[in-house]
């Protein structure tokens, strides 16, 4: 005979939405895989029982009496709602041929709301981590669930989205309560695989086991009758509680029940065990990834601000320069002149607007000469006089009206001794030259102004591409692994949880745990999927390693992360010390 030393263990993971009966499910496997029919069972002593518990029938004059089995324990609660193991836990007991642990958890679903679903996973992690290896992982559902309930699809997302996608093969469903239903599913099964064809398109149903070799169907009304009649037994003076044909349909209810724990039991040990370091890492990413996700979100916008608006300042401090050159490009500017050239001889010209142009006040350039090297003028003339009629000597105004050149009248010419012409040259401006010098040194300045800036600049959009690229290799590679990779009842569930609790500390903490989960699943959503991304610690610390040493955003991170790597057994950063230039502006090092 085999000896227990050298006995097989099973390990089974027991998974369930808080109701469906996971305490009573297993005390009644135990006495299913342990006596082959109610009649031995009935005839063996103590009452085999894993969990205490407690239930209440009716006599057949509908009298209530209470079934208790075992004593209670500070792991059971029994307030309606709340789930009743309070703490995960192992149950070990042993058959013939092996010994099976099955891990107890507190159900998904709990009435205290998803923060508290979210310890009571923590305490299966650490209860399972020692085991090494998972042989199945056991998800309880109730038959006859005909639609999509958002408990239901709750329920089952959160558990799945806590495996690694290599435990599917190790998954069966186990459906409690099934006697009134031929010992079938009913409509759960369609529920179940319509969830599984909505919301994992990369897991088809066959890979999740939803065949006849992964689904099991129980009933518990046998061990419930057995636990009514050995606590009778004890009350030698009380009537019976069950009648004859009453027993007699236990007894084959027992008999289905029991050789459906032996089928379970005899394909679970054909699976291949799951490395529960992949659930456990998987895990721990998880919340790795849970801790950083809002924080990186308002790093994210508070150094693309920064970044913003210390482009804005170079862009100030470019007009500034821009500013400077054109100051020292108005310094010398091209000037057109008039220019005088002394001649030996008179020309008569005209200061009509068609034949001379003004320039400054009180000269003009001659376009156009009437007579030149007049000699006409034989009893002289007064130099840049008009309206003078010792002009009318001349040739060209001899008809005492207008010219005979340019047509205009004779009284708007004059004599001239000089010619003119327009000379460009360039001019010095001495006034905008002092506000060169002040706004040369404005520049000087802003210019190693912005030689900072820039370097800030150029450091913020470097640690802001890091935290791009790492989160974004975590999330994907979460993402990649989880059976199911996104819970999206989580929003509506939240929304039915908030609506049912009254204003308050626990109200806001629900809306807050709301629209934080809506960042997230935004932040997620913009993540490319690699469905071939492995899990893989190491560069899952050397990607936080890249986030947890930045300059800028490194402190507010490890805050977050170390109290969570500390929970799940994993690395503890220290912060960085500055080097260098670094070391000396830095306050802290």
């Amino acid at each position: 005979m085999t000896t227990t030393d050298t006995l097989p263990e099973i390990n089974i993971l027991l998974l369930g939405e808080t109701g469906v009966g996971k305490s009573t499910w297993l005390n009644s496997f135990l006495n299913y895989i342990t006596h082959p029919s109610l009649s031995i069972a009935k005839s063996s002593e103590p009452l085999l029982h894993l969990i205490p518990t407690m239930f209440t029938i009716t006599t057949p004059d509908f009298q209530e009496v209470v079934v208790q089995v075992g004593d209670p324990s500070l792991a059971e609660n029994l307030k309606t709602g709340e789930s009743a193991t309070q703490a995960a836990q192992i149950h070990s007991f042993r058959t013939p041929s092996n010994i099976i642990n099955f891990i107890d958890t507190p159900g998904i679903g709990d009435s205290r709301g998803i923060i508290k679903d979210g310890e009571n996973m923590e305490s299966v992690m650490a209860v399972i981590k020692p085991l090494g290896k998972l042989h199945g992982i056991c998800i309880l559902l109730k038959p006859n669930e005909a639609r999509l309930t958002l408990s239901f699809r709750f329920c089952i997302q959160e558990l799945l989205g806590h495996l690694h996608k290599e435990a599917v093969s190790n998954i069966v469903f186990c459906f409690t309560n099934t006697r009134g239903n031929f010992y079938r599913p009913g409509e759960s099964i369609k529920s179940l695989k319509q969830l599984v064809s909505n919301n994992l398109p990369g897991r088809s149903s066959a890979s999740l086991g939803l065949d006849s070799g992964s689904i099991f169907c129980f009933d518990s009304e046998a061990f419930r009758y057995l636990a009514a009649y050995k606590q009778q037994q004890d009350n030698k003076d009380s009537e019976p509680l069950f009648s004859e044909d009453e027993s007699a349909s236990f007894e084959q209810s027992w008999k289905k029940s029991s050789a459906e724990a032996e089928r379970m039991i005899a394909q679970i040990m054909s699976l291949t065990p799951h490395n529960l370091d992949l659930t456990l890492d998987l895990f721990r990413l998880r919340r790795y990834v849970d801790a950083i996700t809002i924080p990186v979100v308002e790093l994210k916008q508070k150094l693309q601000l920064e970044i913003h608006n210390l482009e804005k300042s170079r862009e100030d401090v470019q007009q500034q320069q821009d500013a400077t050159t054109a100051m020292v490009s108005d310094l010398f500017k091209e000037a057109t002149i008039l220019k005088r050239e002394k001649l030996n001889h008179l020309n008569i010209v005209c200061t009509h607007d068609d034949c001379s142009a003004p320039h400054g006040e009180n000269e003009r350039h001659f376009m156009k000469i009437c007579h030149e090297n007049c000699t006409c003028l034989t009893t002289g003339a007064d130099l840049n006089i008009q309206n003078q009629a010792k002009l009318l000597q001349c040739k060209e105004l001899s008809s005492g009206s207008t010219c005979k050149v340019c047509g205009h009248p004779w009284q708007i010419h004059m004599a001239v001794d000089y010619g003119t012409k327009m000379v460009a040259e360039q001019q010095f401006n001495s006034a905008g030259a002092a506000d060169l010098l002040v706004n040369f040194g404005k520049t000087v300045w802003k210019r190693s102004e912005s030689d900072g800036i820039q370097r800030r600049v150029n450091e913020l959009k470097k640690e802001l591409q890091t935290i791009q690229d790492a989160t974004s290799s975590l999330v994907s590679m979460l993402q990649a692994n989880a059976v199911d990779d996104e819970n999206d009842a989580v929003e509506e569930y939240m929304e039915r949880l908030i609506k049912d609790v009254k204003p308050g500390d626990e109200h806001d903490a629900l809306e807050e745990l709301r629209d934080s989960y809506a960042i997230k699943k935004e932040a997620f959503s913009s993540v490319e999927n690699d469905n071939d991304c492995k899990l893989d610690m190491q560069k899952v610390d050397a990607l936080l390693d890249s986030l947890l040493s930045l300059k800028l955003s490194g402190d507010c991170l490890r805050q977050k992360v170390n109290p969570i790597s500390e929970k799940v057994g994993g690395k503890i950063w220290q912060r960085k010390r500055c080097e260098g230039d670094d070391k000396d502006k830095c306050n802290i090092c």
